[in-house]
């Protein structure tokens, strides 16, 4: 019949629409975590407490059972599911921070309404359970730090989201940096640093961004992760751009910290002695900070790309993905994850861009950055503190499968573009928005094209 077979026609249509919208949300699922006694009321069954803290269950969250978590889930955790539904820019965003990875590691956001806290002492299952004390405004409890890691899971408290991040700079835009930056670390497989926490993290165990880590991988794995933030958090960048036009100790290494015996830093004899609660700290300008010990804080790697992302070509949607391509050279490989290795993948990416006809174009038109452009960028952060042997090692050192024509020509034009911005690294403040932008303007010179 006739009406069968429109029937079946429909169905055929739905179905397709069904499974497309099946496969969009393919690689990420979600639970929500909460006292035992909130689960079992809103969703019945048996509650589920594995990997979860003393006291609290877990539910997968379905389009079965959605409407009966929004109707429980507090303000911020709500947010932050509504956000990654298809369609959303945090979602769009996540998608592409799963491109690292080949889009072959799923994610699984675990949403905890910890607002009472976690039982002390307890088990804190797979979650990352710190006391929010109460001299910094806190109710001295504890309860759930944002975590990411390489098993694909994410974990985000309601209280840290409420009292912490969401009071950052950016607002809500801050808990979508989060939630990228989180989601970033599932994506990097493997050892995330070549010590555990305990020697990479010092004695507090914690990290910050202007914090010299045990190891560069460290840094760049958490940098990485916060440009990706970045993407959706402007006012983060406006903050960070001022970080570094300061000129004071804005960075200190951990007294008990792998490198704090380095001789490089140990015998800067300018460098001050400081305490972050009850943990000894020495204290550097950025000037101070020899060698490439500057890529071993997180905040190089994130300026790093985010000033690539925000100059290459004019076109950022273009740099941002070079900057894939270059994460999902190093993802599965630790001993890949330096900002020199990035320098050749971002570079090798500019080139192969230059040789298109869109890029003769770009050329023509005067929007084509120079290849010369990664390697000059890694010099500005690091101050020209490398000398070109240091430099060249630290590079060749990541035995790249071939390497850009940039890096054969850079070492004709390094003294001349460090001669360029001299005066503005020099400066108190410091310059450095000028300084990127001669740096830039240098590379987009038609005489300095690369290749």
């Amino acid at each position: 019949m006739k009406t069968t077979f429109f029937h079946m026609l429909a169905l055929a249509q739905l179905m397709l629409v069904w499974t497309t919208a099946l496969n969009a949300q393919a690689g990420i699922k979600y639970y929500f975590v909460a006292p035992t006694a909130t689960i079992t009321g809103t969703f019945g069954g048996a509650a589920d407490n594995a990997s979860c803290p003393v006291g609290y269950a877990k539910v997968e969250i379905t389009a079965a059972n959605s409407a009966q978590f929004l109707t429980v889930a507090p303000t911020r955790i709500r947010y932050v599911y509504e956000q990654l539904q298809p369609g959303r820019p945090l979602r769009t965003h996540v998608e592409k921070v799963m491109r690292i990875s080949g889009s072959t590691i799923d994610i699984n956001y675990y949403l905890i309404d910890d607002r009472n806290g976690l039982t002390t002492p307890g088990s804190t299952g797979i979650f990352l359970g710190i006391t929010f004390s109460t001299a910094n405004g806190y109710d001295g409890r504890k309860h759930v730090w944002p975590t990411g890691g390489s098993g694909g899971r994410v974990r985000l408290g309601e209280y840290q989201m409420e009292r912490d991040q969401s009071h950052r700079a950016g607002g809500n835009a801050a808990i979508d940096e989060l939630v990228l930056h989180e989601s970033s670390h599932t994506q990097f497989t493997g050892p995330w640093s070549r010590w555990d926490g305990y020697i990479t993290y010092g004695a507090d165990e914690q990290h910050y961004g202007n914090e010299l880590q045990g190891d560069p991988e460290a840094a760049l794995n958490e940098g990485i992760g916060t440009f990706y933030g970045y993407l959706l958090n402007p006012t983060a960048i406006t903050e960070m751009n001022n970080f570094f036009a300061r000129a004071d100790d804005r960075y200190f290494v951990e007294g008990q910290s792998v490198v704090a015996g380095r001789p490089e830093l140990y015998n800067v004899s300018t460098r001050r002695r400081s305490s972050i609660g009850d943990v000894l700290v020495w204290r550097y300008t950025w000037l101070e900070i020899p060698g490439d010990y500057a890529t071993y804080s997180e905040r190089t790697p994130t300026a790093y790309f985010t000033y690539f992302w925000q100059n290459v070509n004019g076109n950022r949607d273009q740099a941002l993905e070079m900057i894939i391509s270059a994460s999902n050279s190093m993802y599965d490989n630790r001993r890949k994850r330096f900002l020199s290795y990035a320098s050749n993948r971002l570079a090798i990416k500019m080139e192969e861009f230059a040789a298109t006809a869109a890029g003769q174009t770009a050329r023509t038109n005067g929007t084509l950055t120079s290849s010369l452009f990664p390697y000059a960028l890694l010099d500005l952060l690091t101050h020209f503190a490398m000398t070109e042997t240091e430099y060249k090692a630290d590079h060749d050192r990541n035995y790249p499968d071939r390497n850009p024509q940039a890096y054969t020509a850079y070492w004709s034009h390094r003294n001349a573009i460090k001669q360029l911005v001299q005066a503005d690294l020099a400066a108190s403040p410091i310059r450095f928005s000028d300084a990127l932008r001669k740096i830039h303007d240098y590379c987009k010179t038609p005489a300095n094209i690369v290749p």
